[in-house]
């Protein structure tokens, strides 16, 4: 976690993917690290893995887009692609 946080602030992301469920790391806290950080960077949350408090929670914070459908690894990246894409035609 430290070590994605500090690319964040060299600003050596264009966009973050999270697993909403990961050992030892709460995804929460650190969805809005990077927001203190960067406001702008486009964050793409994988949710329905772990705790469903923690998953709604997720959708109340600025500039995150939640994706349940991470049913195989196609599912996963066709999404992100669709919602980068449509981030980036808003822009």
């Amino acid at each position: 976690m430290a070590s994605a946080l500090r690319a964040v602030r060299e600003g050596n992301v264009t966009a973050i993917l999270v697993a909403g469920e990961q050992p030892r790391v709460d995804a929460l806290e650190f969805v809005l690290n990077v927001r203190d950080i960067d406001a702008d960077v486009p964050i793409v949350v994988a949710v329905g893995t772990g705790d469903a408090v923690v998953d709604e929670a997720m959708v109340t914070v600025g500039g995150v887009v939640t994706v349940s459908d991470c049913s195989d690894t196609y599912s996963l990246a066709a999404e992100v692609q669709r919602i980068l894409g449509g981030l980036n035609d808003e822009a």
